[in-house]
């Protein structure tokens, strides 16, 4: 796969959600005088906090798309250009030079995003597979993945990509 097709396949995170443990050092005890990330909307650091509280749930969830969590859309690169990014990971996409011309594209032009992701998965699915004693099977299956991949299958019906395949 290439660096471009990695970085589609992460904006996977336009849908699902992620642990406060894993999110909260951003909007708690950051080393900054009020404990916030700089690189991280205000608003929406508070929002945070009021989501997510002291001491800090290993198993609470917060949405990895600030504005539309559970609908695959381009909102995810909106809010990346308003610093609304979850994860240290999710702002880097908006900051480095190599990819905050596609989160500019992508914010603004769902069908260039929508057409890209698929033809990621698709590449991806064309990785040899690995069997017998060289493969692993992962034992810990994740809910969203099959949500994800059926939704994926279904704009693949709805969106004409046959010329970009």
């Amino acid at each position: 796969l290439s660096k471009l097709s990695l970085l589609e396949l992460y904006s996977a995170h336009t849908i699902g959600g992620g642990h406060c443990f894993q999110a909260a050092r951003r909007f708690y005890g950051f080393t900054s005088p009020d404990g916030i990330d700089p690189t991280l909307n205000t608003s929406y650091a508070q929002r945070l906090r009021s989501i997510c509280h002291l001491p800090i749930d290993s198993h609470f969830r917060l949405p990895l798309d600030a504005s539309t969590p559970s609908v695959f859309d381009n909102t995810y690169f909106q809010n990346l250009l308003l610093n609304k990014g979850l994860f240290t990971s999710d702002s880097s996409l908006k900051v480095d030079a190599r990819t905050t011309p596609i989160v500019q594209e992508y914010a603004t032009d769902e069908h260039s995003f929508f057409t890209n992701f698929i033809n990621s998965m698709l590449a991806m699915g064309r990785i040899g597979v690995l069997t017998g004693t060289q493969g692993e099977i992962e034992s810990i299956a994740v809910p969203s993945t099959s949500t994800l991949f059926s939704y994926i299958v279904h704009r693949l019906i709805t969106i004409d990509i046959s010329t970009s395949l």
